[in-house]
């Protein structure tokens, strides 16, 4: 029987991967507001978080799986420009504005 993932997740996963989880929650707030912007270094951390999570928690070959779904769309990302996808796909366009509330430029 193959196991996509444990039923519960671990108590140990729980206090590793939790102040990301918060820290995620907290530049969420601050990135919609247009007060700041998560950038390549939190999605970094995000990254990192979602990635022991897998590992911790998925199967042997759900973790194949996933590794190769990041490969491909890393190959994706190499040949095709993601913002201009983003940009021409409706609802991924939708997604990416969703939840951010900027009336007008921050101020300096």
């Amino acid at each position: 029987m193959l196991l996509i993932a444990r039923r519960n997740i671990l108590p140990m996963t729980w206090f590793l991967i939790g102040p990301f989880i918060v820290w995620s929650v907290n530049m969420a707030s601050i990135d919609f507001k247009c007060r700041g912007m998560l950038g390549d270094a939190g999605a970094n951390v995000i990254g990192a978080a979602l990635g022991l999570l897998a590992v911790w928690e998925l199967s042997a070959t759900m973790r194949w799986v996933a590794l190769g779904l990041l490969i491909g769309f890393h190959m994706l990302c190499e040949a095709v420009s993601l913002t201009s996808v983003i940009e021409r796909v409706a609802p991924l366009k939708w997604l990416d504005k969703l939840g951010i509330r900027c009336d007008a430029e921050p101020s300096e």
